[in-house]
């Protein structure tokens, strides 16, 4: 069974609870179980919410197998907003998202649910994980499968939810089927993070017998490669810059370190250590540019030294 949680460790609470943990069940008829966390660490189930939408059950649709451990793994599959007032999850069997009210003992009320964008062909949809920008009402819906990996909502006040027309890609031109597994706001919200984990899915290069992936193919009668994303190309995480309006912009591409699934575990002062990387490349990138647009080139290295010694 693939969960997800989010902790709301802020939210309103009485004497006898410490805080509450969600999670979503991915079953056909997807539900949010909500438990109540006691001061020593115990959890105790609350309350089961059918979400409205359809999870992909047992079915695998990263591999295709019927039935797998593990079906569709959540990460990041469930976001609350900054002030524990909304509760969004993905529905991965039909691609849709559902939003709801949380109450000050943290329970659930459904208010929306709306389709991604995306059709599901075949068995089940994709969509895997969420990622919500307080500054534009924009929630941020990632699939595994594309083109279309990443659709965008929004969100209006009473929680209510609004598909939009947007829609973004992590594919390059060599690399036309990669799969993603997270998406992440940047603390800054400046930017939107998307961590893969295939270059190629799992589901057409074919697994082992023991049902371990196949993760070394040939193309073509050349040499193996490995479908494993930012192996051996250093391209396994895309960057997109937020615009304030909450679109996104040209997406840069960068080394993952093979660590993708700890995007949502970075600290502050880390996310924005690498926003600061990103926004000073960008000026970089800009200001060159500019320069080579009006015709001043900055001088080479040697250039500049033997100006230095003729001076």
């Amino acid at each position: 069974m693939a969960k997800e949680s989010s902790m709301s460790k802020e939210m309103r609470m009485s004497k006898q609870d410490n805080g509450h943990l969600y999670m979503q069940t991915n079953e056909v008829q997807n539900a949010v179980v909500h438990y109540r966390r006691a001061a020593n660490g115990t959890l105790a189930e609350m309350e089961r919410i059918p979400t409205g939408g359809a999870g992909s059950g047992v079915f695998k649709p990263i591999s295709g197998q019927d039935s797998a451990p593990n079906a569709f793994e959540g990460a990041g599959s469930i976001a609350i907003t900054q002030d524990r007032r909304f509760l969004f999850t993905t529905n991965g069997g039909d691609n849709s998202v559902s939003s709801f009210s949380i109450d000050e003992e943290g329970r659930l009320t459904l208010l929306d649910v709306k389709p991604t964008g995306n059709p599901v062909e075949g068995r089940s949809g994709t969509a895997k994980s969420l990622a919500y920008s307080p500054l534009s009402g924009t929630l941020y819906v990632l699939h595994s499968f594309g083109p279309d990996h990443v659709r965008l909502m929004t969100v209006h006040a009473e929680g209510k939810l609004a598909p939009r027309p947007e829609c973004y890609t992590i594919n390059t031109h060599d690399k036309p089927n990669r799969v993603p597994t997270m998406v992440v706001v940047s603390p800054n919200e400046k930017f939107l993070f998307v961590g893969t984990t295939f270059d190629e899915p799992i589901v057409s290069t074919g697994l082992y017998p023991d049902g371990s992936p196949i993760l070394w193919v040939q193309r073509g009668g050349g040499a193996f490669h490995s479908i494993a994303s930012n192996a051996p190309d250093p391209d396994g995480l895309a960057v997109f810059p937020l615009r304030e309006d909450g679109s996104l912009g040209t997406a840069r591409f960068y080394d993952g370190g093979g660590r993708l699934s700890v995007l949502h575990h970075l600290s502050a002062r880390s996310a924005e250590y690498l926003c600061h990387r990103m926004c000073r490349r960008r000026r970089r990138h800009y200001g060159h540019d500019r320069r080579r647009r009006q015709g001043q080139h900055r001088p080479a290295r040697q250039d500049r030294h033997k100006r230095r010694s003729a001076d």
